[in-house]
This record gives C-alpha cells, structure tokens and sequence, in this order.
C-alpha cells in the first residue's frame, strides 16, 4: 500500500471513533474542549470519553502503523540529521521541573495530584483581560521590535485586512499558492483575545514570515523537515518573553500556568512519542509489530514520561504524526523548540540576520547549524529552555 493509502486508512479509523457519555455523541472537539474545563468532573468525564473511544482498535493500529514506519524508514534520519537520542536526553532534562509545575497546577484546578486528564485545564482569565485583536498585533509588535529589528512592521503586514484571515477552527499558517504569500488564519473567536493568546498568534505569524523569507531566496531555499517551524518558535518565544517581562509577579505567574499544557506536550508528550516511534520502528524492521508489543512499549514509555495514567491512554494511537506519510514529525518538532532557543543568543537580530537564519535552514544540516550557532549543542538550549520554566519554581 502507497504513503498516502496508509495515512488514509488511518484518518478512516480516525473518523469512526465515537466518543459517547450520558446517551449523548460529542465531536472530538467538544471532548477536547471538555479537557479544558476548569470542573475536574467534566475533565474526568472528557478523558474517559476519549480513552474509551479508542478502546479496542490497538490490534488494527498496531499493524497499520507497523506498515507505516517501513514505508518511512530512514526518512527520520534524513529529515533530522541524527537519532533522537540527543533530542530525548535535551527533553529528559526538562522532566522534573516541569512535573513539579504540573503538580502545582493540579492544585490550582481542584485536583488532588497531577494526572493527564488535568494537563490541559485552564485556569480562569480575568474578563478585563480580554483586548480586540488589534491591540494585541500592536502588543506583539512591541513585544518583537524588542528583539527584531522591524518586528512591529512585520506584524503589521498582517494586520486585519490584509494578511490576516478569520475563518477556520484553529489558528494556522497558509500558504495557498508558492507564487502569493502566506497568510494566517485565525478562528472568528479570535476578534476578542487574552495575553496567553498573543504567543499563539505569534507562533502563526513566524511561520508565514519564514514562508515569506524562503520565497525571496528564490529556488532551492526550501528548510529540511527540522527546521520548518523554526520562525513560529522563535516568535512564539518572543511573545511570551514579552508578557513575562511586563507583567508583575502574580501575573506572570499565571501566564506561566496557562502556557504549561504547551510546554508540557512539547517536551514530555511529543519525546513519548518520538521515543515510542523509534521503539516501535526498532521492532517492526525486526517482524510484525503486534499490538502486544506496542501495549508493552506504551506501557514503559509513557509512563515513564507523564506518569501511571499515562498506561493505556492510547496516545500513540490519536497522533496522526506517527501515522502521515512525512518522516521526522516528532523530532522535528522537538527540535525546532529547542533551535528557536538558539537564534537569540547573540543579542537583537537585525533584519538581515532574520533572512541569514532562513538561508542557514536551506543551507546547512543540522550538526552544521548547530556548530555555528550554539556550539554548546543540545545541553546548551536544554538550559535555555529551563530558563522558561522558572517563573513556575
């Protein structure tokens, strides 16, 4: 079977899931909006709702993503210029801090103790902070002039209008033709947003920057695979450096706790997965992968990562990563956090210096890049991205 016939087996599967509590059928976004809730009872019922949804597909899947990694194989090296090895080290280093500010979150929802089901739980925004949306472009283009040089007539390009769409259900970067440029798209809920918004936003516009840059370089500037989000990082960061930095200590605080699901799939869910990936891969280029082994491997890997609930959630298997034609998801995506760490060691970035960055994508590999631009290597931006997390000490 092609690449693509697998992918579409699985989003088949995918779209037959039922999620069923109370007599009721929910929407796989309903469920997740459920997680979100700030009532640890409807966060229970969510979690229950989507595990459950699952239940009993593991066989099927397993064999299907075993069909999937041997139609990839090789692409993740390729696509990541090394295993993951490093990466997941970089990550590891991460875990303890991070569980520590789980935990002290789980307190701040009504949970007794950090459990998956809480990790996206949000904590309640004051009502003054909500702002119309272009206060807050003009709050990131403060917040990225700081760091840019021109970071505010780079968002100001997408002001609403003109670059900036809302429509869809998520926020995403598109580019519709290679000849026109990127644009982002923002759902309709956006035209009112909260500070912890604003880094989201950012994340969008990097990547349509980066679009816009690789066009103007012209043919053969396309970014491998690890560096494709490198500028939504980048921005992103920004963003959130920019709210700590004008925020008082309470405040900051909170917005720390509101980014922590995103620091926490980043760096604890997405090196499960890619560690279960490697594992998983390991055992399919041995034989058939059966779903025995995969349970045992989810058992001992997402466990070890995000804790006893982890066993049996059935991550793997609502990660269409693992399953899409394209190798290097998961490290790419790991990655392209901790290198976004990287561009702002030298200080301001002139405008050059922006455009240089995106050359450097097309141009080097990744040990390459590396060797350049943070000869510490992994353990340096692991201990820059520690410096994000210490707001939650």
């Amino acid at each position: 079977m092609a690449e693509n016939g697998i992918f579409e087996e699985y989003k088949r599967i995918r779209e037959g899931v039922r999620y069923l509590s109370g007599g009721r059928e929910y929407s796989y976004a309903e469920a997740e909006e459920l997680l979100r809730s700030p009532d640890p009872f409807e966060r229970a019922r969510a979690w229950d709702m989507i595990r459950g949804g699952w239940e009993g597909l593991e066989g099927g899947l397993a064999g299907l993503l075993g069909r999937a990694l041997a139609a990839k194989a090789g692409g993740a090296a390729e696509g990541s210029g090394e295993s993951g090895g490093p990466l997941l080290a970089a990550a590891a280093s991460l875990r303890a801090p991070l569980m520590r500010a789980l935990e002290a979150k789980a307190g701040r929802v009504g949970a007794s103790g950090f459990t998956c089901r809480d990790l996206w739980a949000r904590l309640p925004a004051p009502a003054d902070a909500q702002m119309p949306l272009a206060e807050g472009l003009r709050r990131l283009g403060r917040f990225l002039d700081g760091a840019v040089e021109g970071g505010r007539g780079l968002i100001m390009e997408f002001f609403p209008g003109n670059r900036l769409l809302l429509e869809g259900d998520r926020p995403r970067c598109l580019r519709r033709d290679p000849s026109v440029p990127a644009v982002v798209s923002l759902p309709e809920s956006f035209r009112g947003v909260y500070p912890s918004d604003l880094p989201v936003i950012a994340r969008e516009l990097g990547r349509a920057v980066h679009c816009d840059i690789a066009s103007r370089l012209g043919a053969g500037a396309e970014s491998r695979p690890v560096f494709a989000g490198l500028l939504g990082y980048f921005f992103e960061e920004l963003a959130w450096s920019g709210l700590r930095a004008e925020a008082g200590p309470h405040t900051a605080a909170e917005l720390a706790f509101n980014r922590l699901p995103r620091l926490t799939a980043d760096f604890l869910l997405v090196p499960a997965t890619l560690e279960f990936e490697e594992a998983a891969a390991a055992a399919a280029g041995a034989g058939a992968l059966t779903a025995d082994a995969v349970k045992d491997m989810e058992k001992r890997i997402f466990t070890a990562w995000l804790g006893a609930e982890a066993e049996g959630a059935g991550f793997w298997m609502r990660s269409a990563t693992l399953f899409r034609p394209e190798a290097a998801g998961c490290s790419a995506r790991l990655a392209g956090r901790f290198l976004s760490l990287g561009l702002a060691r030298g200080g301001r970035l002139s405008a050059a210096d922006l455009e240089k960055a995106v050359a450097d994508t097309a141009a080097l590999d990744l040990g390459a890049w590396l060797d350049k631009r943070v000869p510490g290597g992994w353990p340096a931006l692991s201990a820059g991205a520690l410096d994000t997390l210490s707001v939650l000490e």
